[in-house]
């Protein structure tokens, strides 16, 4: 008898799942978890299976409480035991290079190396080279404004400029590395490989970038340096809370204004449906301007961005926004009351959305039994993707081995 080859198996968690994992760290798991965990662990170490999570991911799991730090750390532990070093890449990014696959299908531009939506590396992270581009235009007003002020004529300014211009911006810098370094909780070599190299214009921003994150983006490393070190605002947790709660809220509104109006007649009903089909469109179509900075480093000009967003047959090669603008009608009704068997709208309700952009990316997707009813109803060739319950995962995951 001959064995059959084993394939790779691609799985996204949910964040529940990674904080029941994560209470299985402290010894606090329910029964039945803790068996779970580790079966998936020596799935993983198969080699056949890499478990990944996104930037949502993170931002749902991460709620920091002051007063118990050891639980969002071990939650980060839950996350390197199980996933190593893979992580899905950022949303934007995401969404930039299918359209540069679609682009390159349909004779729009050269076709590109592929990129991978799951890598090494902890490449969760958004890139911030438009920010870092800013800082450095930044530095160079704010030296010029200090020309200015203490100059006393146009000669002395631009002689003064001209010396200015060969004056090395990361001088600067290096007197707040180590002030910089503490309050993030990087070493100050991670501050000067990234910041202090793209003053010295050693390294492009891009990479300046992601030599920052890259230096944090270990869960256990970030949870330290964002949560404990960092002293500024810590949002994070916000990112897809906060939607979530707005769209939570305009839901609701919607339900009790809807329990005003009278039974909706058939004609009635249609029109209703066909408003919130267009809604779901221009919704799907607000995933474009998630685009722009991410495009431009992988050479999408905003033209060919906008091609995409205007043409719905070509915005249909997109797997994500094809997954995105399908679940959109049937999620709205069913979360306005008018579909399904009357749940109340979920402050979870964006963050569903967001993590069914990976869905074409993955052999095997993790959501809560609600959302991935809706999405099988919806979208019937993901079927077999979608598992509903964290207990039926491994056996899942085998299926597909």
């Amino acid at each position: 008898m001959t064995m059959s080859s084993k394939r790779d198996v691609t799985v996204y968690l949910d964040a529940a799942d990674l904080s029941r994992f994560g209470d299985v760290i402290r010894r606090k798991g329910e029964k039945g978890v803790p068996e779970i965990f580790e079966r998936l662990i020596s799935l993983r170490e198969t080699g056949h299976v890499r478990f990944g999570y996104s930037m949502s991911t993170l931002s749902e799991l991460f709620q920091y409480d002051e007063r118990h730090p050891e639980t969002t750390m071990a939650k980060a532990e839950a996350i390197e035991r199980l996933c190593g070093d893979y992580a899905f890449i950022y949303l934007a990014r995401l969404l930039a290079i299918q359209i540069q696959s679609a682009a390159a299908t349909e004779g729009l531009r050269q076709p590109q190396p592929p990129v991978a939506v799951l890598e090494r590396g902890y490449g969760w992270y958004p890139d911030i080279s438009g920010a870092l581009v800013s800082f450095k235009d930044d530095l160079r007003s704010q030296l010029d404004s200090t020309i200015a002020d203490r100059s006393r004529n146009r000669a002395e300014r631009r002689k003064m400029k001209a010396h200015a211009r060969k004056v090395d911006l990361a001088a600067g810098l290096q007197e707040s590395i180590a002030e910089f370094a503490e309050l993030w909780g990087l070493e100050e070599t991670d501050v000067d490989l990234s910041m202090g190299a793209l003053l010295r214009d050693e390294i492009t921003p891009e990479i300046a970038s992601k030599r920052l994150f890259s230096a944090v983006a270990q869960p256990t490393k970030f949870v330290h340096a964002y949560f404990v070190q960092h002293d500024g605002p810590k949002d994070l947790p916000a990112f897809m809370t906060e939607p979530g709660r707005r769209l939570q809220a305009t839901f609701l509104k919607v339900r009790s204004d809807l329990s005003t109006v009278p039974l909706l007649h058939a004609s009635e009903k249609r029109w209703f449906r066909e408003r919130v089909r267009e809604m779901a469109r221009d919704s799907a179509n607000l995933l474009f301007n998630h685009v722009e900075h991410d495009g431009e480093n992988l050479g999408l000009t905003q033209d060919l961005v906008e091609l995409f967003k205007n043409d719905e047959a070509l915005a249909r090669r997109l797997p994500s926004w094809d997954v995105f603008a399908r679940i959109l009608e049937p999620f709205i009704l069913q979360n306005m009351g008018l579909q399904g068997g009357g749940h109340q709208p979920e402050r979870s309700a964006a963050g569903d959305l967001i993590h069914a952009l990976y869905l074409p990316f993955t052999d095997i997707w993790r959501g809560d039994r609600r959302f991935g009813h809706l999405l099988k109803q919806a979208l019937p060739e993901h079927r077999r993707r979608i598992v509903t319950s964290l207990r039926e995962l491994p056996g899942a995951i085998e299926d597909r081995l």
